[in-house]
């Protein structure tokens, strides 16, 4: 509800107006929104293999447990950080930054692209990694199948 008292020029209310908005389906779209997104993070959590979740300026929306253990990291170090800074940059991979600097403005999709890296905090890994926009109206990010030790 929103307001405004009329005074004259000797500072005596002479009215009063105001106006009521109904806010109910601003309210259920919010609870939609945030049913949606819980589920959304259970699937997330559920994926046994390391998945990571990227927003268009490729900061970390959200990963899963498997990411934070593979990877030896934790949720505090990892949400809202570039991809490219976590891990004091061990994730500024050359290759990695081609194919994601690629994907979002081009809404191309990569399977199955093998990297190989040595991480300070957790050795050498071969990763399989998989990335695509999650909606293709929007610049949401998954990148997964972070597997180690790919075998040939």
């Amino acid at each position: 509800m929103r307001g405004e008292v009329e005074v004259d020029l000797e500072g005596k209310t002479v009215g009063l107006w105001g106006a009521a908005q109904d806010i109910t389906e601003r309210k259920e779209v919010e609870q939609i929104a945030k049913v949606a997104c819980e589920y959304a993070e259970s699937i997330l959590e559920t994926m046994r293999g390391p998945l990571i979740v990227l927003d268009a300026n490729l900061r970390v929306i959200s990963a899963n447990k498997a990411f934070y253990q593979t990877f030896k990291v934790s949720l505090e170090e990892t949400k809202d950080q570039f991809i490219y800074d976590l891990g004091n940059r061990q994730w500024d991979i050359p290759k990695l930054r081609q194919l994601l600097e690629d994907i979002l403005p081009k809404n191309k999709v990569f399977w199955d692209y093998e990297i190989e890296h040595d991480f300070k905090s957790v050795g050498t890994k071969t990763m399989l990694l998989n990335a695509r926009r999650l909606y293709p109206w929007s610049d949401i990010l998954g990148l997964s199948r972070l597997y180690e030790n790919v075998p040939l």
